[in-house]
This record gives C-alpha cells, sequence and structure tokens, in this order.
C-alpha cells in the first residue's frame, strides 16, 4: 500500500513540474518533448492500470482477454 502512494505521489509532483515547464515551451522542439513525456506518462500509467485489471481477472477471463 505505501508503494502505491509513493508512485501516485512521484507521480502527481512530477506531472505538476512538467505542466510548469510545458506551460512555458516556445518551441518546437520543446513542445515536441512536452507531448512525448507526457505519452509515455499515460502509457505508463495505463499499462499499470491494465496489469492491474488482469491480475483481478479469472484464468478464464484473462484467456478471453488476450484473444
Amino acid at each position: 500500500m505505501k508503494r502505491i502512494f509513493l508512485t501516485c505521489a512521484a507521480l502527481l509532483f512530477s506531472s505538476q513540474a512538467l505542466a510548469d515547464e510545458c506551460a512555458s515551451a516556445s518551441t518546437q522542439l520543446e513542445m515536441n518533448r512536452c507531448a512525448a513525456a507526457q505519452y509515455q506518462a499515460a502509457d505508463k500509467k495505463l499499462n499499470e492500470t491494465y496489469q492491474s485489471a488482469l491480475k483481478r481477472l479469472s484464468v478464464r477471463n484473462r484467456r478471453r482477454q488476450r484473444a
């Protein structure tokens, strides 16, 4: 439980720092970097959520989900 809380806290603070940095992005390169970082963070969160959901499924449902 502590690990989940610490992970969520880290994501929250890192996203705020990234948001501040991205709010002042003025070149295309800076905007691209911000977009890539936001994409990676969202992809990581999605994958973690999906893996967590898979663990909760029964074996039969897992087979259906992957098919």
